[in-house]
């Protein structure tokens, strides 16, 4: 090859280096961004299904109010004398004693500043025909009658009814309860309270799920939040979104006809570290490239002897080669969605392992081959894939573990990392017969991992589901109840943790489920998962309003995103407790957001009514479990332990070992061979 021919092609390579990263670069950046805002619109439709949660609970909470005004005006009415609501003009008389007693009465003071109340009455026409009809009792503008009696016609059908509506301008919330009165068998009276949503309301709200909310419609609005958040909000009302942010802060949806809810969180810390992501992607790829042009240049116009200059030129090119090649991988990546996408290995090809998150750099973990040796996957989440993996030594000793390893590709995402550290860690520091314990954490050539106790058994799902399908039913009650007993252990174990100095860690499980309750082949029962536990110590907090946790084992303070205390876990066992008697949840749904939104409304009449079916003492256990306020439950898991152990109807250990065996001995004892056959081979 000449020397002009060589430095041509030197040149064209270089350029050809610099080109190749200037486009993935470009289209790493892209992708980041639109990664940013695709996560910023799914949070603002996660924090939509929050606040119209909220909203109902509120609406929900005046229903209550009304009902205990039903009952109240009910008690009143019945002590006058019938015999006057008998006479023809009986019916109207009524109605204006009750609309009396709503105006003026100094007993109902307390419900009449709930809001505004007003009396709905169907009556009989003043023609003689027989006919009814429903009239609005009072001082009531025409624009709200056909409302309201809408409203008192659902009621006279269901007891009561609820709704949201716009009345002059205002965003109200309405409950409508039937009255039941013995001498009015021939007409029908609704009482209907209405309540405005106020600022002061909302502003509660969008604290807690740290966001702005507004109820918006014709000519009115009602917006809180803090102030870049509700500058947001304002943006999108008014059609003008911040640069670059085309709505992805916000979500909308119809309360009533004419009334929108809409929230909205300030995408600009999300989009600003997608754009510092991207821009270190351009860094890298340009660094790398730079570095390749400028050694391809010194090479090719460099003197020296032709047949080494063209082998450092072979050499350069093939580095070249290889380079363009890990950049083409990183643009499938970013085209394909499924494939997971790392920038911190953008830069070194195949072999470099993803970014370590600073806070590993504690553990002063090397990475070095795994000694644990994989027998055989159990499953894949989230966050973590985990396996039975055994530990091999000296002399033919062998242990089996449960490795719970981090998904590669969240490898590069600090927050994951930390929370996985935060659950080794927390793991590690209890130390429990009723908690599965972590032996072992840090990092080898497979990535970041946990090694916690095998245990021979099943979760309390499985139990149950083989126990319907071998015996035709779910557990017994003194099942149950040696379940509710080893499993109150760990959570008082828990909730009374302390640190070194003797200060209360604050631990909240959150995750309380059938699948996180563990029953060994010889009746013991531990507690596991402690990945999204509540603690004082974590590295990583969960953003207020970010609901974790099983939806179908979920307290309605987790599921309104409110803070915590031990008290949610004891709900949650509650719903544990009545799945494990009856193979069924209390709670059901259509989608997450149904089930969320079931789950923020606590237990209602036909729920009680399931748990009543249970019988005694499983009944009482966990109906005071399954109380709506914190307060009302058990004081502790000790105090709920005392109430378990008080009805002397609790399984021993062996009456659980004995369940394992007659539903699950054949699938154990297959478990139990097939690791004892690989161990040896």
């Amino acid at each position: 090859m000449s020397d002009a021919a060589r430095k041509s092609l030197g040149g064209v390579l270089a350029i050809a280096c610099l080109t190749v990263a200037a486009v993935v670069s470009s289209q790493l950046a892209t992708s980041e961004r639109n990664r940013a805002e695709d996560e910023a619109r799914a949070a603002a439709v996660e924090l939509l299904g929050l606040a119209e949660a909220k909203l109902t609970a509120d609406r929900d909470a005046l229903e209550r109010v009304a009902s205990a005004g039903g009952e109240r005006l009910n008690q009143a009415l019945a002590q006058l004398l019938p015999e006057e609501f008998e006479k023809p003009e009986g019916p109207q008389t009524l109605a204006l004693t009750i609309e009396d007693i709503l105006t003026v009465e100094s007993w109902w003071a307390a419900f009449r500043a709930t809001g505004t109340n007003t009396l709905v009455a169907k009556l009989p026409l003043d023609d003689g025909s027989g006919g009814m009809r429903w009239s609005v009792v009072g001082d009531v503008p025409a624009e709200a009658r056909e409302r309201l009696i809408a409203l008192a016609e659902k009621a006279e059908v269901a007891t009561s009814a609820t709704g949201f509506s716009l009345v002059k301008g205002v965003a109200q919330m309405a409950a409508a309860v039937r009255l039941n009165l013995p001498a009015t068998q021939h007409q029908q009276y609704v009482l209907v309270m209405e309540q405005a949503i106020t600022a002061k309301a909302l502003a509660a709200h969008a604290s807690a799920l740290n966001a702005a909310i507004g109820i918006v419609g014709p000519a009115t609005s009602v917006i809180a939040g803090s102030e870049a958040h509700e500058g947001a909000l304002k943006d999108f009302l008014a059609g003008k979104p911040a640069p670059g942010a085309a709505a992805v802060c916000c979500a909308t949806r119809e309360l009533a006809p004419g009334l929108q809810l809409v929230v909205a969180r300030d995408p600009a810390p999300r989009l600003a570290v997608a754009d510092a992501a991207g821009q270190r992607s351009r860094l890298i790829a340009f660094a790398v490239a730079g570095v390749l042009a400028l050694v391809l240049l010194i090479v090719t116009f460099r003197k020296g002897g032709s047949s080494e200059q063209e082998r450092l030129l072979r050499e350069t090119a093939a580095q070249l080669q290889a380079q363009q090649e890990a950049l083409q991988r990183l643009s499938q990546q970013i085209s394909n969605p499924n494939i997971p996408l790392n920038t911190g290995a953008a830069a070194t090809g195949a072999d470099r392992q993803g970014p370590v998150d600073d806070a590993l750099a504690a553990t002063s973990a090397s990475v070095v081959q795994s000694r644990y040796e994989t027998l055989a996957p159990l499953g894949q989440g989230g966050m973590a894939q985990v396996s039975v993996a055994v530990v091999r030594g000296a002399e033919g000793f062998r242990r089996l573990f449960v490795v719970k390893r981090l998904r590669p590709e969240l490898a590069g995402t600090p927050e994951l990392v930390n929370q996985f550290i935060d659950e080794a860690r927390l793991g590690a520091s209890l130390v429990h017969s009723n908690v599965v314990p972590v032996f072992d954490f840090g990092r080898d050539a497979e990535g970041y991992y946990m090694a916690q106790e095998y245990i021979l058994g099943r979760d309390v799902d499985a139990v149950v589901q083989a126990s319907m399908k071998k015996r035709g039913r779910a557990l017994e009650a003194p099942l149950v109840l040696a379940i509710a007993q080893e499993a109150l252990k760990a959570l008082a174990y828990a909730h009374s943790k302390t640190d070194d100095a003797g200060r209360a860690l604050g631990l909240v499980h959150r995750d309380v489920s059938p699948n996180n309750l563990m029953l060994s082949a010889r009746g013991e029962l531990k507690l596991l998962d402690f990945g999204i536990v509540k603690s004082e110590q974590r590295l990583t907090r969960t953003q207020t309003g970010i609901v974790k946790g099983n939806l179908f084992f979920m307290s309605p303070e987790q599921a309104r995103g409110l803070p915590l205390d031990l008290h949610s876990d004891l709900f949650s066992l509650g719903l544990v407790l009545f799945y494990a008697a009856t193979g069924e949840t209390l709670y059901a749904g259509g989608s997450s957001y149904e089930l969320l939104t079931r789950a923020a409304q606590g237990i209602g009449e036909g729920d009680v009514a399931r748990v009543k079916a249970l019988g005694e003492p499983l009944a009482s256990l966990i109906l005071k479990a399954l109380q709506f306020e914190p307060q009302a439950r058990y004081l502790d898991a000790d105090d709920f332990a005392r109430a378990v152990a008080a009805t002397g109807q609790v399984a021993s250990a062996s009456d659980l070992k004995l369940l394992m065996e007659t539903v699950l001995k054949d699938e154990l004892a297959e478990e139990q061979g097939r690791f004892a056959v690989r161990e040896g081979a």
